[in-house]
């Protein structure tokens, strides 16, 4: 019996250039990361990360600030039950992922506070304010 196949030039390009063991046909991309896509930016008194994350539970998300790095990491887990009757093909992911960024030397890392609304992971990273230069009078 034949099942349903996807055929997907993008994934045969990647596996023939980089000769990753990536699934091109016939099974599910379990096991190929799929990091969350990413707009940084920049405001007055913050920088803000927002990933896409659809179908990422929040209890599935890590965040972790490591000397001037960011780290989000979590698990897409698409199906939560593991029946096959009356299925003939999925596409459904089920993945780990970790996104790394490097932090600008003016955030505070003591201000930093995230949520998850609608499939998109807010991270707010307040910035250090700026300190104004002191003057040191010379007495003689």
């Amino acid at each position: 019996m034949k099942f349903l196949t996807r055929h997907d030039p993008f994934w045969n390009i990647v596996h023939n250039f980089w000769d990753y063991n990536l699934p091109t046909t016939g099974t599910a991309l379990e096991n190929v990361p799929l990091p969350p896509s990413t707009d940084v930016v920049e405001k007055e008194n913050e920088w803000t990360f927002l990933l896409d994350m659809p179908g990422v539970e929040d209890k599935d998300i890590v965040i972790k600030v490591e000397g001037a790095t960011l780290a989000v990491s979590g698990a897409r887990n698409a199906r939560t039950e593991e029946t096959r009757e009356g299925y003939a093909y999925s596409e459904r992911v089920h993945s780990r992922f970790e996104r790394r960024f490097s932090l600008p030397e003016n955030v505070d890392k003591n201000d930093i506070t995230a949520k998850s609304r609608n499939g998109v992971l807010e991270i707010h990273l307040g910035k250090k304010t700026e300190e104004a230069p002191q003057t040191i009078s010379v007495s003689g």
